[in-house]
């Protein structure tokens, strides 16, 4: 039995959260279809599994990994975040593209809830919440019946500052562009007065395969989407550049914009060629897609944005699947072909030949065990300085973020005003906390996951070369053809399955000044004010900090913990795969020598199929 199936993108775990009975989307619709090349995968794999059909029960594990293979070629999709700042048209962007208006367009900012939308044979919109209330469901056919429901969940005015606990809105809807497995993303818009928004969607980025950024002509591009821009640039794979709005210019303008764009773009986020920039206008597009008319579809300029799309984004994550899944595939093969090399020769093999040579593999394999032990032991310690080291971490952030609000409250004490001073800084941590901790949480994971794969990389090369090494020696002592597995990652840092909007703790609690206090010195009530309100600042210091620190602890445990259960069960399927095939081989002589000779032809001719499947597989 070898690595299980290629692990699922974690956009997909929330899809399945959010839908669980879904109905999986048909693979072609207005002449999309899976490509040429995945098509042809798909069928190698197919025929892959009909040669190990022969072996019966025996292949089992094989057939079901290239059954899951497939299944996830099939299932590829395309996640695409939509990012731009505030009234840059981004939902007016999303609604051309699905050529309906669904997302509500407003005049004030949307919350920081993220938006799904995905294929679906109806419309229909979801709404989940944190506090485990049942979700809100609504499917219709009138767009701004969706639109309406979605207006009291998403928008600051209607749930502001989040106060519903949504945790994720789910859009469906049967648009061609998302039959071929795209799925975009909504994202609060940047540059609002609601500042952590900026930072929740830069932490969600890394999941994403790519992101188009909505700039427009008023003015094309700001300060604010530079400096967001920029870290962009370091959590996204790719990236590209829509400049809206632009039937409100003329021709020669859009052109003269989409130069100066470009240049910005260049100059602040480097690079020798101009970012690719698509002049449209998603109004437009929208008024085309709702009236039918083809030709002002395409002269707003969304056409070109949605082949784009279509073609080469789209192609380009099947092509980077398609590697992964034909490598992981052409591994399965030759496992199982050098299983079954291992009985051809075992069979053939005088007894006495065989048993001198079993008794030397058992040696390999003991040895192999007694170095996973001391693995085990090294592995526990790395796991004890990471944890110290994520202690150390929060210590750190303990000092900063202290640091940081005491400033404020300082701040607070000098200024003027007839306000409490109690009061002038609740205000003045409520706007402060949540920015400030959400970049945190977003420096914090990224610092950490780096530490942590950078402690567990020269553990996964040990793990290969021991695997390797008895593929090896089992091919040395029974002469068989022998070729190293291609690398694969085993390991990766568990964390958040998508997008989660934190409840930052941003508000201090009540702190009545003492009846007494009102008798005695300013000095001395200064003295006793700040006194209290330091001991606030404590808990508010202690208790985010620890929103952070908790899930990090735990999801270091569950990623060693998950490296030592792979590196277990990748020896013990070696070990199956080697000498288990050996013995059960060795048992099966005692058969009548016709039959042997049989199944000896029978497997010659697996193993000649399996080395054919797994050239295609390498071409």
């Amino acid at each position: 039995m070898l690595d299980p199936a290629l692990s699922v993108d974690k956009l997909e775990h929330v899809d399945a959260a959010i839908r669980k009975a879904a109905e999986a989307a048909d693979s072609t619709v207005d002449g999309l279809r899976m490509d040429a090349r995945s098509e042809g995968l798909a069928n190698v794999l197919a025929r892959a599994g009909c040669v190990f059909e022969p072996l019966g029960d025996a292949a089992a594990g094989e057939r079901r990994q290239l059954e899951q293979l497939g299944q996830r070629l099939g299932q590829g999709q395309f996640h695409l975040a939509v990012l731009g700042q505030f009234k840059r048209g981004k939902s007016t962007f999303l609604n051309a593209l699905l050529g309906d208006p669904i997302l509500p367009t407003s005049v004030v900012p949307l919350t920081a809830i993220p938006t799904f939308i995905r294929h679906g044979k109806t419309r229909r919109v979801d709404v989940l919440f944190r506090d485990g209330k049942s979700p809100r469901r609504l499917a219709s056919e009138e767009p701004h019946e969706l639109s309406k429901l979605l207006g009291q969940f998403v928008s600051e005015q209607a749930n502001p500052e989040n106060r519903l606990a949504v945790e994720a809105v789910s859009i469906e809807h049967p648009a061609a562009i998302l039959r071929d497995g795209l799925v975009l993303i909504d994202t609060p818009g940047i540059g609002s007065t609601y500042r952590h928004n900026t930072e929740v969607t830069v932490n969600f980025l890394p999941q994403c395969d790519a992101a188009v950024f909505l700039v427009s002509a008023d003015p094309p591009i700001t300060e604010v989407e530079v400096d967001f821009l920029r870290q962009v640039q370091a959590q996204v794979r790719r990236l590209f550049f829509v400049f809206n709005k632009v039937d409100y210019l003329s021709r020669s303008d859009v052109e003269s914009a989409v130069r100066f764009l470009q240049d910005v773009l260049r100059g602040h986020l480097g690079g020798e060629m101009l970012p690719r920039v698509f002049p449209a206008s998603a109004r437009k597009g929208l008024e085309s897609r709702m009236s039918g008319a083809r030709q002002a579809w395409t002269e707003s300029g969304m056409a070109a944005v949605q082949d784009y799309l279509l073609d080469f984004l789209a192609s380009e994550k099947s092509a980077t699947l398609r590697a992964a899944i034909a490598s992981k595939a052409a591994n399965v093969l030759d496992q199982a072909r050098m299983q079954v090399e291992l009985v051809v020769k075992t069979m053939k093999m005088p007894l006495a030949d065989l048993e001198t040579r079993q008794a030397e593999f058992r040696d390999v394999i003991d040895h192999a065990r007694h170095q996973r032990v001391t693995t085990a032991d090294l592995l526990a310690g790395e796991q004890r300085r990471a944890a110290e080291h994520l202690e150390s971490q929060a210590e750190r952030l303990r000092r900063r973020t202290r640091r940081r609000l005491v400033a404020i409250l300082r701040q607070a004490q000098a200024s003027p005003g007839e306000k409490r001073v109690e009061s002038v800084v609740e205000e003045a941590m409520a706007a402060a906390i949540p920015p400030l901790f959400e970049k945190e949480l977003g420096d914090m994971s990224r610092e950490f996951t780096e530490y942590v794969n950078r402690a567990l990389k020269p553990y996964q090369q040990q793990a290969d070369q021991l695997i390797e090494n008895v593929r090896r020696q089992a091919a040395e002592l029974f002469e068989i053809s022998y070729r190293p597995l291609r690398s694969e990652s085993i390991f990766a840092t568990a964390g958040t399955l998508y997008w989660e909007t934190h409840s930052w703790h941003a508000h201090l609690g009540p702190i009545p000044p003492e009846w007494m206090d009102r008798f005695l010195p300013a000095t001395i009530r200064k003295r006793r004010t700040t006194k209290r309100l330091m001991c606030q600042i404590e808990t508010l210091v202690v208790h985010n900090v620890e929103r952070l620190r908790w899930p990090t602890r735990q999801s270091l445990d569950a990623t060693f913990r998950q490296f030592a259960d792979d590196l277990d069960q990748r020896l013990q399927d070696t070990v199956q795969a080697t000498y288990g095939a050996i013995q059960a081989a060795a048992q099966r002589r005692g058969e009548h020598a016709a039959a042997v000779t049989d199944e000896i032809h029978r497997l010659s001719a697996t193993c000649e199929q399996l080395r054919e499947i797994t050239a295609e597989l390498e071409s």
